[in-house]
């Protein structure tokens, strides 16, 4: 892993270097495809990836001092996104790789002295992210279900073989005490009813559950 940070760190070196050689521009190309066995790395991430996940959320379930510091980790500042979204983030640099490319090979006109590397680059950065898309998206739902899993009081299977999360809602109960914030959140094969704590922690407690099979 050492070797491919340090090929990483280079890259603006030889970007430089490229500038002086070829002239006013940088061959983002060239650099690409020396790099290209380096960026391998990001499918063996991707793996490992769910695996990461589980052992990521078996820790916070059953180690009070990891959750601890999972929990104080997320409530600064530094952590903008939920820290289960940070794992996907080296995944989604490599789609980005793609897309500057793809760009590139638009914009150049085919006498464009990077035109045929970036072309080149294309095609091999093309063969790393083929299956990374669906890959991607299967991790990410994953990922929403354990951040929820963490959120809701009162259910502790939340994360099971082919559930999805499909969208949170609020709602109104009707009641003698006048009308009760509830909070719904809706899977691919139920629908949970909660209401928000009264803790400072942002959970919800799980008051019920409609199963959706064979409901039209």
């Amino acid at each position: 892993m050492d070797n491919q940070i340090k090929s990483f760190q280079n890259l603006p070196w030889e970007g430089r270097a490229n500038t002086e050689v070829k002239g006013s521009y940088q061959g983002v190309g060239d650099i690409m495809l020396k790099n290209v066995q380096h960026l391998k790395v990001y499918n063996k991430y991707l793996e490992k990836l769910e695996e990461i996940l589980n052992q990521v959320e078996n820790l916070v379930r059953k180690n009070k001092s990891f959750e601890t510091f999972y929990r104080e980790f997320e409530v600064q500042k530094v952590c903008y996104l939920p820290f289960n979204t940070f794992l996907l983030k080296p995944l989604q640099r490599l789609l980005h790789y793609q897309l500057i490319l793809d760009r590139l090979v638009k914009y150049y006109p085919e006498t464009h002295p990077d035109y045929k590397d970036c072309k080149a680059a294309v095609a091999e950065v093309g063969e790393l992210t083929s299956n990374l898309v669906n890959d991607l998206k299967t991790n990410r739902k994953l990922s929403q279900l354990t951040e929820l899993q963490r959120d809701l009081v009162g259910m502790d299977n939340l994360v099971q073989p082919g559930r999805q999360f499909i969208r949170e809602g609020c709602l109104h109960k009707l009641s003698r005490k006048g009308y009760q914030q509830r909070m719904f959140f809706l899977f691919s094969d139920m629908l949970l009813y909660t209401s928000k704590g009264v803790t400072s922690s942002n959970q919800f407690k799980v008051h019920g559950q409609i199963p959706l099979k064979g409901v039209v």
